[in-house]
């Protein structure tokens, strides 16, 4: 249960990496090498260690960045890579974090994407669900929790629509 725990973290910190765009080799080869201890590692003791040292690699790692000049786009799009796990979170809470109108935002997003919000934050959920059936042995009713999905039926319909294949297909793939 603990391991589940610290997946779920693991995959908080994925979030806060990919929203602020720290896909840096040296990072992602922590942060995968932290996901397989977490996984592996019997002593808990060391999987908190690996915890604590790449947090800290992580945090110095994003105080270099500036989020001056930035569009609206791009702002609504690292607000969808940090809450696309809540099934409530949707272009409404949006707007509300970002102080406009609702319909604003979603003309804005969708003239400067070229897709839809809700298009939008449903390919963050798809991509991260893929990541997870590809990565770990969750259980497909916590791969749908994780990824912002209320029921694992929609989740699959909508997985499927996605990719062609349901999430026991993708995984065994």
């Amino acid at each position: 249960m603990v391991r589940v725990r610290l997946t779920s973290i693991l995959a908080q910190i994925r979030r806060y990496m990919t929203a602020k765009s720290l896909k840096m080799d040296a990072l992602e080869q922590s942060y995968h090498a932290l996901f397989e201890d977490t996984i592996r590692e019997p002593v808990m003791y060391q999987i908190l260690q690996g915890f604590i040292s790449f947090s800290a690699q992580l945090l110095s790692t994003s105080k270099e960045l500036s989020p001056i000049g930035r569009t609206l786009e791009e702002k609504a799009r690292e607000l969808i890579e940090s809450n696309y796990w809540d099934p409530t979170w949707n272009l409404t809470a949006c707007a509300d974090q970002l102080k406009v109108h609702k319909s604003t935002l979603s003309r804005k997003f969708s003239k400067e994407s070229a897709v839809s919000f809700r298009d939008a934050l449903l390919n963050v959920r798809i991509r991260e669900a893929k990541r997870l059936l590809s990565e770990t042995d969750i259980p497909l009713t916590e791969v749908s929790r994780l990824t912002g999905f209320t029921y694992p039926t929609y989740f699959s319909a909508k997985f499927k629509k996605s990719t062609g294949f349901t999430p026991f297909e993708y995984r065994q793939s």
